[in-house]
């Protein structure tokens, strides 16, 4: 039966119990999508923090061995020391190469660090140490140059006897640009006169490699000075490789002919195929110079009183 005050009509008991219990349902469906998602998200963030936690704790993936190569004066458990590489502790998952690679490289023994982690507990450390081929006087000191001509590291004194020393380029290791390209010409005369690591390296020259001074003249060029025998040669400026072999062919000539060379030039532009030589005191009254022609088959020396 409907119920009417005036000309509104009177819902019934039943009727604003099930309009009550649709309001109700609309609010569930609504809320529960709602509830669901975030349901959802608690159960995915507490897998994911849980299974952060299972792989952090879990032994499989801790470090047990580390392979150290290139490394010629530097031990293994010295590379690993300084890398700071914990065995038994470190864990690769959560460890990336970079982070390895810049703690090796705060070492200035080494120029440069590669580092590649092999899953699950293995890493390779190749390292590539600093070398010293010269040394040179600087105004900022004493420093030890590698094989690209890089100044890496002040040097001790008393350890120069074990390469050669650049003397004489003050003036231009203010300026970057010309120091570098001092240095590679410096360093190609070593390789030069020493038989290194140089196409044009020949070995077995005038020079043993120890106690060596290389005088270097924005002019003149580069002079090296043997201080174990006393020799000197002027080879002036790049490339060097065929004026050392001139220079071997006409010392050889000279030890032939029984004569003690003091000096050499062998930076004769206008006749390149010629080496002056300067006899010691010892082999006559006279100081001689003499010009060796193509494999040195004379020696025509200016002094009537020196040695034919």
């Amino acid at each position: 039966m409907r119920i009417t005050r005036g000309n509104r009509r009177v819902r019934s008991a039943r009727e604003r119990w099930s309009a009550l219990g649709s309001g109700i349902r609309r609010v569930a469906v609504r809320r529960g999508k709602a509830v669901l998602v975030a349901a959802g998200v608690v159960a995915v963030t507490w897998t994911v923090v849980g299974g952060y936690r299972v792989l952090r704790e879990s032994d499989h993936f801790r470090l047990r061995q580390v392979a150290v190569e290139g490394n010629r004066a530097t031990s293994p458990d010295e590379v690993i020391r300084t890398c700071e590489l914990r065995l038994g502790e470190d864990h690769l998952l959560f460890t990336s190469a970079s982070e390895i690679e810049e703690r090796c490289e705060s070492d200035p023994r080494w120029r440069h660090v590669d580092v590649t982690i092999e899953m699950p507990d293995r890493v390779v450390v190749r390292v590539e140490e600093q070398d010293t081929l010269l040394y040179a006087a600087t105004p900022g000191g004493l420093w030890k140059v590698n094989r690209y001509g890089e100044a890496w590291a002040p040097a001790d004194p008393g350890d120069l006897l074990a390469a050669p020393l650049l003397v004489g380029a003050e003036a231009v290791m203010t300026d970057p640009e010309r120091s570098r390209a001092i240095l590679r010409d410096t360093l190609s005369l070593v390789r030069t006169v020493t038989g290194g690591n140089s196409g044009e390296g020949l070995g077995g020259g005038p020079f043993d490699g120890h106690g060596l001074i290389l005088s270097w003249d924005e002019v003149l060029g580069f002079t090296v000075h043997d201080t174990t025998s006393g020799f000197r040669a002027r080879f002036g400026h790049a490339p060097f490789g065929l004026k050392f072999s001139r220079l071997v062919r006409a010392l050889d000539e000279a030890r032939r002919r029984g004569l003690s060379v003091e000096q050499a030039l062998v930076d004769n532009e206008s006749t390149p195929e010629a080496v002056t030589l300067r006899l010691a005191p010892a082999s006559g009254p006279a100081m001689a110079a003499g010009v060796a022609g193509t494999g040195a088959r004379g020696i025509a020396t200016q002094s009537q009183e020196a040695v034919r």
